[in-house]
Protein backbone atom coordinates (compact mmCIF):
# COMPACT_ATOMS: atom_id res chain seq x y z
CA UNK A 1 0.00 0.00 0.00
CA UNK A 2 1.40 3.26 -0.66
CA UNK A 3 1.77 5.96 1.86
CA UNK A 4 -0.92 8.16 -0.13
CA UNK A 5 -3.61 5.24 0.08
CA UNK A 6 -2.21 4.85 3.87
CA UNK A 7 -3.49 8.04 4.38
CA UNK A 8 -6.59 8.17 2.98
CA UNK A 9 -7.19 4.87 5.03
CA UNK A 10 -6.50 6.38 8.10
CA UNK A 11 -8.68 9.40 7.71
CA UNK A 12 -11.32 7.28 6.31
CA UNK A 13 -10.95 5.49 9.69
CA UNK A 14 -10.51 8.43 11.62
CA UNK A 15 -14.04 9.81 9.99
CA UNK A 16 -15.57 6.33 10.68
CA UNK A 17 -14.53 6.40 14.82
CA UNK A 18 -15.65 10.09 14.62
CA UNK A 19 -18.76 8.75 13.36
CA UNK A 20 -19.40 6.12 15.66
CA UNK A 21 -18.24 8.07 18.59
CA UNK A 22 -20.90 10.30 18.10
CA UNK A 23 -23.87 8.08 17.28
CA UNK A 24 -22.95 6.57 20.66
CA UNK A 25 -23.04 9.49 22.33
CA UNK A 26 -26.75 10.85 20.95
CA UNK A 27 -29.78 9.31 21.16
CA UNK A 28 -32.10 9.22 18.42
CA UNK A 29 -34.15 12.43 19.84
CA UNK A 30 -31.10 13.90 19.47
CA UNK A 31 -29.92 14.68 23.27
CA UNK A 32 -26.19 13.66 24.33
CA UNK A 33 -25.79 10.81 26.66
CA UNK A 34 -24.32 10.85 29.97
CA UNK A 35 -20.71 9.68 29.60
CA UNK A 36 -19.29 7.56 32.11
CA UNK A 37 -15.81 9.10 32.06
CA UNK A 38 -17.76 12.71 33.15
CA UNK A 39 -18.86 10.96 36.53
CA UNK A 40 -14.77 10.18 37.14
CA UNK A 41 -13.91 13.60 37.03
CA UNK A 42 -13.12 13.91 32.83
CA UNK A 43 -14.18 16.73 31.03
CA UNK A 44 -16.93 15.97 28.47
CA UNK A 45 -14.15 16.19 25.51
CA UNK A 46 -11.55 14.40 27.70
CA UNK A 47 -14.36 11.87 27.57
CA UNK A 48 -14.61 12.16 24.46
CA UNK A 49 -10.99 11.16 23.36
CA UNK A 50 -11.23 8.35 25.64
CA UNK A 51 -14.04 6.82 24.10
CA UNK A 52 -12.54 7.00 20.80
CA UNK A 53 -9.39 5.63 21.91
CA UNK A 54 -11.31 2.66 22.92
CA UNK A 55 -13.14 2.27 19.88
CA UNK A 56 -9.69 2.23 17.92
CA UNK A 57 -8.58 -0.28 20.21
CA UNK A 58 -11.12 -2.40 19.62
CA UNK A 59 -10.63 -1.31 15.63
CA UNK A 60 -7.37 -2.41 15.57
CA UNK A 61 -7.20 -5.58 17.75
CA UNK A 62 -10.07 -6.82 15.30
CA UNK A 63 -7.94 -5.98 12.52
CA UNK A 64 -4.91 -7.90 13.62
CA UNK A 65 -7.11 -10.89 14.85
CA UNK A 66 -8.60 -10.74 11.17
CA UNK A 67 -5.08 -10.86 9.89
CA UNK A 68 -4.05 -13.69 12.11
CA UNK A 69 -7.14 -15.67 10.52
CA UNK A 70 -6.26 -14.88 7.17
CA UNK A 71 -2.86 -15.86 6.85
CA UNK A 72 -3.88 -19.25 8.93
CA UNK A 73 -6.30 -20.16 6.11
CA UNK A 74 -3.94 -19.36 3.78
CA UNK A 75 -1.19 -21.13 5.20
CA UNK A 76 -3.77 -24.07 5.57
CA UNK A 77 -4.68 -23.89 1.67
CA UNK A 78 -0.77 -24.08 0.40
Amino acid sequence: MTLVAQMFSHLDLEAGLEHVAHRARSQLDGTALPHPKTAEGMTRREARRAHKRHLANRVIRRMWRDEQHRLKTQLQAA
